[in-house]
């Protein structure tokens, strides 16, 4: 909320067309800065701006365009001061509001402000001082846990821009750090996992290293202290007053400056006492104390203001809030989802298998795991052909009959005399996604909406008669992130602490994530108080007594929904937090951004403000409100010929007209740039001459003001934004008993077992080959690996293919030689029969590579040993049947065959309820995709216990049943496969193994076609529930 109450009358001339003289703007200038606390304002956001505006103040002369510009800038601070309600120093502040059955609004005006030491000039002061060694000396250091080995070299993969400019030479060309790991470097990382004081690492160092001097030793620490590799005890995700009486301590050998710093804070605790608009002399005080300590372009202090103000809501506005966020949630898009985290999860999935698991440190490795998502910035992401292929398969698309539902509401909207759209239930259902009535997805554990409210009294609000405004930044997905950082100023942590998502759960731990930012001053939005049990600290000094995770012994895992972070130690679940609104895109370590994004890997989609599907570019769109909120304001956007105009003063006045008639621009609008947000009368020359620097200062916004949607009466014609908490409650499938079941077994003290999936290099116990060829080419080639496979044979143990379609289409063929003798002898075999194949034109390139089995997809390394010998069986099924095919020989469809092959491998596996199974796992035939006469063709062929018999006549296989149940190949499999099942995280591994086996066959057959692959699984369904319904389902269950 604002702390004034409107724009100074006498700030800019009113009503007037024109551009003010040189004397009307200085005239301006001073009268704004008559009022005290706009004046302090300034003071303490920009004494740059305050250093022009005493120049003015003082009758020098000044350029026009200085002039100009001066009074614009100042012009917005008042603007802000009086309309902008987002905390910002002095011009806006935070209060707790209550709820209750009537309504209270009182103002005091006794605002409180709180001062903390800017965190980039602080940190500018820690850099200067480690080149004293009388300071450097008594600090404890400790190694980055960021870093990390790669072959002989240390690499930092994050320094702060702290570490850059301060002089690091490793760290100028870029984010990463990479330093020879000489055996000085990895004695002093080692003896400084744990923090120790500089001066004792370098006598320890001097003890270890008698031949080298002293001097260098030093120089050499310095320098990776300088680097961050070595993090002082200065370097924190807190700069807080334990922080600062250390410092002060260490200043202690530099008098004085530890004088200077002492009277910086006495100056900021004395300037916090005063009354805003009285603490001028108070802030210059602590200015003039810091330029001796430590030169910087950073202001001295962050200053925020608790507004005097006692505030009751009504419930009904908090029911309007639960209603809006709900229907904010139904009509979300489905593609407005985390593409990149999604394909990272269908990436781990495919490495690591549903239900593995990756130690986090190897996981973000981008040569023993996956590395980082796309887009990840710091440092930047490296190119993965695994994210690329996923991230390509799960990329969505627009909703045509989404965009067809607004384009009907837009045309409503232009038409209506008020210009705009009214949304009742049943518009909001047509928008919603899901299962086609709008509740298909359940919502977030918690989220945040910000909104404003407008009512003329505290009566109307009681009444019912206000209404509710979506801020253009929305809130957070994280209850409480907008409240965090002023939760001490505010009275609340323990309220904000209780938001906290997951806390609920008493299956899991919630951890609060820190880290420091990549810019120094972005910690002043990111220190928070310790809102959750645990800290998760990433790359900055550990402080603090309570518990903390180290994330270097955290564990990821994949269940059937999303990627999951698991404590190494106790098997628990940990959920990150992240408590405040800091862009972590650009601000954070990729570690930690990651951990916090995890959340993000499963198919739930984005809380979006109002959407418009396509239309957003429009040069104006109609309101939209939904009862008495108002999801999205009138808004215009300016085209490229008004952008154009702006260029120049010149024909700006006419363009500005014209745009205004042609889209009926109202004379009081605001105009928004990010979350930067202001009022303007288009009328007025001076605000028409703002208007337009804004529009060439990058892409506006031109929105209603909230004024002309009603009144800021209840709360003494002030602005503001109220921050509504809100948790989710569990829709049908999340709320069932079984999921809950599943959840708590699967996380509950289980420690997922790490995949350690052996990596077979050519000319070991397999080879295997990438053969690259066309899709269209791909049975044609299976088929030209017949007479390979039968020549090799006797030197042979197991073979199996596969069809794959990235990085480019291939099949690929592995080879298991009897004996390592018979290596050398298959290894060349396989190379001049793939040359033969390519001088025939069946396939374009090949290579032997390295062989890394999916272990964890398969129920771990002993199943996986099981079940290599079925994918030799299932690649000679699938040759055969290909072989006959292609010759036009199969009494049967591709389609019939791989019903038969999914029922073949199940009733192999042994004596288990697989009907059961498979009508549970596989759905009905909704849409008319499986006819009736495709269910009784593959009743014919599947039957218990005679479809190897009926398969193996039609196909003229006579030893098929032999094959695939008389030698026990397949039912070992079985067996262990069912030993997995103790538990429901046991069964779903099963479930996962059995469903993999089942994809294999049908890639092998058909290959990657989706829609192939869903309908042999319902057609399977199918059969499977008739046949349970003909009682043949009753063979014993294991």
């Amino acid at each position: 909320m604002p702390q004034g109450t409107g724009l100074p009358r006498d700030a800019v001339p009113a009503g007037n067309t024109e551009l003010p003289s040189d004397a009307d703007l200085v005239a301006a200038i001073r009268g704004m800065m008559r009022h005290d606390d706009l004046r302090e304002a300034v003071e303490v956001s920009s004494a740059s701006l305050m250093a022009m505006v005493e120049k003015v103040e003082s009758g020098a002369p000044v350029p026009r365009k200085r002039l100009l510009s001066s009074a614009v800038s100042l012009t917005r601070y008042a603007l802000r001061s009086a309309g902008r309600p987002t905390p910002f120093g002095l011009q806006a502040g935070v209060a707790p509001a209550a709820t209750g059955t009537r309504s209270r609004f009182a103002w005091s005006g006794e605002h409180r402000k709180a001062t903390r030491v800017d965190a980039g000039w602080f940190t500018d002061m820690v850099m200067r001082h480690l080149d004293l060694p009388a300071v450097r000396h008594r600090m404890e250091v400790v190694t980055n846990d960021l870093c990390t080995e790669r072959g002989d070299r240390l690499v930092l993969p994050y320094v702060t821009a702290a570490a850059r400019a301060g002089g690091s030479a490793a760290a100028a060309a870029g984010q990463e750090v990479s330093l020879r790991r000489t055996p000085v470097l990895r004695w002093a990382l080692d003896t400084a996992r744990r923090p120790v004081t500089y001066a004792a690492l370098l006598d320890a160092a001097g003890h270890e290293f008698p031949a080298v001097p002293a001097t260098t030793l030093d120089d050499l620490l310095l320098r990776l202290v300088r680097c961050e590799v070595l993090l002082t005890e200065l370097s924190t995700a807190t700069v807080d007053e334990a922080l600062l009486d250390r410092t002060l301590d260490l200043l202690s050998a530099v008098p004085e400056d530890r004088a200077a710093f002492t009277e910086v804070r006495e100056a900021l605790a004395a300037y916090a006492d005063e009354p805003v608009g009285s603490g001028g002399k108070e802030w210059q005080r602590a200015v003039t104390a810091a330029r001796r300590v430590q030169e910087s372009p950073h202001p001295v202090a962050q200053v925020d203001l608790r507004v005097g103000a006692d505030v009751t809501l009504p419930d009904t506005v908090l029911r309007e809030a639960e209603r809006c966020a709900t229907a904010l949630w139904r009509m979300s898009p489905d593609d407005g989802r985390h593409p990149e985290m999604r394909a990272y999860y269908e990436a781990f999935v495919e490495r690591y298998g549903e239900g593995g698991a990756a130690r986090l440190p190897e996981l973000v490795d981008p040569h023993r795991g996956l590395g980082f998502p796309a887009g990840y910035r710091n440092p930047r992401a490296a190119r993965n052909g695994r994210l690329l292929l996923q991230a390509n398969a799960v990329k969505e698309h627009g909703d045509p009959r989404r965009q067809a539902v607004m384009a009907d509401l837009i045309q409503q909207g232009i038409l209506r005399p008020d210009r705009e759209v009214v949304l009742d239930e049943e518009a909001v259902r047509r928008l919603s996604t899901g299962t086609g009535t709008g509740t298909g997805t359940p919502p977030p554990p918690s989220l945040e909406l910000c909104l404003t409210l407008l009512a003329d009294s505290v009566e109307n609000l009681d009444s019912g008669d206000f209404r509710l405004l979506v801020s253009p930044m929305l809130g957070s997905t994280t209850a409480g992130a907008s409240m965090g950082r002023f939760a001490e100023l505010a009275g609340i942590v323990d309220e904000v602490g209780r938001l906290m998502p997951h806390t609920r759960d008493g299956d899991g731990v919630t951890a609060h994530l820190t880290f420091r930012p990549r810019s120094a001053r972005s910690l002043n939005v990111s220190q928070v108080p310790l809102l959750a049990p645990y800290a998760l600290p990433v790359g900055h000094f550990p402080r603090g007594t309570g518990p903390a995770l180290d994330w270097r012994e955290l564990l990821v895992t994949a269940d059937e929904e999303r990627l999951r972070l698991v404590c190494g130690r106790t098997g628990r679940e940990v959920h990150p937090v992240v408590p405040h609104k800091l862009n972590l895109h650009d601000q954070a370590p990729n570690v930690a951004r990651l951990l916090n994004d995890l959340r993000h890997t499963g198919r739930m989609k984005k809380l979006q403000l109002w959407d418009w599907a396509g239309y957003g570019a429009s040069p104006w769109l109609p309101r939209v409100r939904m009862g008495r909120v108002v999801l999205s304001p009138l808004t215009w956007n300016p085209g490229p010929e008004l952008r154009d105009s702006a260029a120049a003063r010149p024909g700006w006045d006419d363009a500005l007209d014209h745009w205004r008639r042609r889209y009926a621009v109202p004379d009081r609008v605001c105009v928004t740039r990010a979350d930067q947000v202001y009022e303007l009368d288009l009328r007025d020359g001076f605000q028409r001459e703002m208007f337009r620097r804004d529009l060439g200062k990058g892409q506006v916004t031109v929105v209603e003001s909230p004024r002309d949607l009603g009144s800021y009466g209840w709360c003494g014609d002030r602005a503001n934004e109220v921050v509504v908490p809100l948790i989710g409650t569990p829709g049908p499938r999340a709320g069932t008993r079984a999921g809950r079941e599943r959840h708590r077994s699967a996380y509950r003290g289980s420690r997922p077992v790490v995949s350690t999936a052996p990596m077979h290099s050519p000319g070991g116990d397999w080879q295997y080959a990438q053969l690259l060829a066309a899709p269209e080419a791909h049975d044609h080639l299976i088929g030209a690996l017949d007479p390979l496979v039968r020549r090799i044979a006797p030197a042979l143990d197991q073979w199996f293919f596969s069809r794959y379609y990235a990085p480019e289409p291939q099949v690929r063929l592995r080879l298991r030689p009897a004996s390592p003798q018979e290596g050398a002898r298959v290894r060349a075999l396989l190379c001049d029969h793939l040359e033969r194949l390519r001088g025939d034109g069946l396939l374009r390139q090949f290579a032997l590579t390295a062989y890394e089995p999916e272990t964890a997809r398969y129920g771990g390394a002993t199943a996986l040993a099981a079940a290599e010998p079925v994918f030799c069986l299932d690649s000679r099924l699938a040759l055969t049947q290909l072989t006959l095919l292609t010759a036009g020989r199969s009494p049967l469809t591709r389609a019939q065959l791989i019903v038969a092959n999914h029922a073949l491998l199940l009733e192999s596996l042994g004596p288990w309820a697989w009907l059961r199974w498979a009508g549970a796992a596989f759905p009905r035939s909704t849409d008319g995709t499986v006819t009736r006469q495709e269910i009784q063709e593959a009743s014919r062929l599947v039957v218990p216990g005679e479809t190897a018999d009926r398969l193996g006549h039609a196909l003229g296989l006579r030893r098929l049943r032999e094959t695939w149940q008389g030698s026990g190949v397949v039912a070992r499999l079985g067996d262990r496969l069912q030993a997995l099942c103790d538990g429901a995280a046991g069964t779903r591994r099963r479930d996962v193994a059995v469903l993999s086996l089942l994809h294999m066959q049908h890639n092998r057959l058909v290959g990657g076609d989706l829609a192939s692959e869903a309908k042999a699984g319902v057609l399977l369904g199918h059969v499977a529930r008739a046949r349970l319904d003909d009682g043949q389902g009753t063979r014993p269950s294991r």
